[in-house]
């Protein structure tokens, strides 16, 4: 049948990321993160269009706003990018959120 042979690319990658602690109550930080994805195969593959390597800039903060809880807010924004064919890169994304220990 076909498009039974079809296999997504394989995909890396990689993220490092470093933290200045100004106080306990606030800590800026950067991460650095790169993805590599190698172009689809088989029947019904796009291969022209999907392979590609970007590399991401996160600038971001936390914050500790009670004794166990913190929130923490990142702004992803492409810093390089190789990509194969007709492909949609957003200028930029954003993650927030709150982690509480237990």
């Amino acid at each position: 049948q076909t498009g039974n042979e079809f296999r997504p690319g394989n995909s890396s990658t990689l993220s490092f990321g470093v933290r200045y602690q100004l106080s306990p109550s606030c800590i800026p930080g950067l991460q650095v993160n790169v993805l590599r994805r190698s172009a689809d195969q088989g029947g019904l593959a796009d291969g022209l269009n999907t392979a590609g390597t970007v590399a991401y800039l996160s600038p971001g903060l936390i914050v500790q706003a009670a004794e166990r809880l913190q929130g923490f807010g990142f702004v992803q924004v492409p810093a390089y990018s190789l990509l194969a064919g007709y492909q949609l890169l957003p200028h930029w994304t954003a993650t927030a959120g709150f982690s509480y220990a237990f």
